[in-house]
């Protein structure tokens, strides 16, 4: 499994390079060598979308959990493409999934924040903010996100709460 690992890793220095071909050919070497390679079934999927080929990034998505369920990472992407294209059924069902897999994926609750506030439905928005500051309470942009919530909902102190939070976590950060 090395040299399933070898490709993987070249895959990645050419993706984070820029040399996407180039990536998606040793990601596919290192699949011929173990077709359940995490690192490649995802980082195929994270190309596709870099590549505009969604489609074809949703197929690789689904493929990685299927290879491996516990894929956290393959669920969030198929979460992200779905909320990208507004199919906000799917993108909710795939971040509660990766929330499932993966209690402190802080990105699937933010990604999930977002999708209720644009639905308007900002009590269920506040909810998984706050699930997600429990989680990890020094994700900046969800206190900013909090605090447009409490403002649509006329909570201004809440509001100005979440934005000091905010500015504070800002200024600690530099």
């Amino acid at each position: 499994m090395k040299a399933a690992s070898y490709y993987s890793d070249k895959g990645l220095n050419q993706q984070l390079a820029g040399d996407l071909d180039l990536a998606l050919d040793n990601y596919k070497k290192a699949l011929t060598i173990n077709p359940k390679d995490n690192e490649a079934l995802t980082n195929i999927g994270i190309v596709l979308i870099s590549q505009g080929k969604t489609d074809k990034a949703i197929e690789a998505f689904k493929i990685a959990l299927k290879a491996n369920p516990k894929n956290s990472d393959a669920s969030f992407y198929l979460g992200f493409i779905y909320k990208s294209i507004r199919e906000y059924k799917k993108a909710i069902f795939y971040f509660k999934k990766t929330m499932k897999i993966n209690p402190d994926y802080v990105q699937a609750y933010r990604a999930l924040g977002l999708i209720y506030y644009d639905q308007k439905k900002y009590d269920k928005a506040v909810n998984i903010y706050l699930k997600a500051l429990k989680r990890n309470p020094k994700i900046i942009s969800v206190y900013k996100d909090l605090a447009d919530t409490y403002r649509k909902q006329g909570k201004k102190a809440k509001a100005k709460k979440a934005d000091n939070d905010f500015k504070r976590l800002l200024e600690q950060n530099g």
